[in-house]
């Protein structure tokens, strides 16, 4: 297992306001795919519980933005420590391995995140939990990081998008036959889902050989992604695990039927 023995430090007071700005940025973890987070989260030390609740879920974002490639896996682990008055969070991060370079590369990488964060215009909540609106003024900010994100993890991403685009000529026929499992609107949002995800297979073909995606693919990535969110097609909520989506649904009508 590779460690990383410096903690990443999170330099506010509220690290579940960096955890929600995170989650606008990541709209690439479920592209019809059965996959789940791989984070492994020991635990949250030396706060109360509400703080760890809210701790827990800026650890399931690092945990997931900290990958590189498929085939390996982060655990993350976070405390709160007061520091000259303020309160600073640290988070610790350890892999499967560093066959790809992880522990090394993931602390630049992060620390990077989080500095171009701290130049987000701190928004406090206006009632108990997370904000559900991000304001449009931050918006060229979070496509910057977005834009860091996804270059970052780049193969993790193309190796996502392309899992099932060998079928992907199969899955739409056999959405476009089916009479039973989905209703009209289902059935296009489907197959309007389908169109989507081949735009972004061609993109990522297109830059394998630089492997950076342009600010621009990523603006209107993001946008799909509200798309999607807005249709029913993913959760409103990133890391709400317990919501059947549109998607889960196929996704699990495809596998009956294999």
């Amino acid at each position: 297992m590779a460690r990383i023995d410096q903690p990443i430090l999170v330099d506010t007071e509220d690290p579940e306001y960096y955890a929600e700005l995170l989650s606008e940025t990541c709209p690439n973890r479920c592209l019809l795919s059965n996959e789940t987070l791989c984070s492994d989260i020991p635990g949250v030390q030396g706060v109360d519980d509400p703080s760890s609740r809210r701790l827990q879920t800026l650890l399931d974002v690092v945990a997931d933005i900290s990958l590189r490639k498929q085939g390996n896996a982060s655990a993350t682990m976070a405390c709160i420590k007061a520091n000259k008055g303020a309160l600073e969070t640290q988070v610790y991060i350890a892999f499967n391995h560093n066959d790809d370079g992880a522990a090394s590369n993931c602390p630049v990488h992060l620390q990077s995140i989080f500095d171009r964060l701290s130049c987000v215009p701190y928004r406090p909540h206006v009632v108990a939990g997370s904000p559900k609106g991000i304001s449009s003024e931050l918006e060229g900010s979070l496509f910057e990081v977005c834009t860091a994100i996804h270059n970052y993890s780049f193969d993790l991403f193309a190796y996502r998008v392309n899992k099932r685009k060998h079928k992907l000529s199969d899955i739409r026929s056999y959405i476009e036959q089916e009479k039973r499992q989905f209703n009209s609107r289902q059935r296009s949002m489907l197959l309007e889902f389908l169109l989507h995800v081949e735009s972004i297979i061609k993109v990522v073909t297109n830059a394998q050989t630089t492997k950076q995606l342009s600010s621009d693919f990523i603006r209107v990535l993001v946008q799909t992604y509200s798309f999607w969110t807005t249709n029913g097609l993913l959760p409103q909520e990133r890391l709400a695990g317990d919501v059947v989506t549109l998607l889960d649904h196929a996704d699990a009508w495809l596998a009956d039927s294999a």
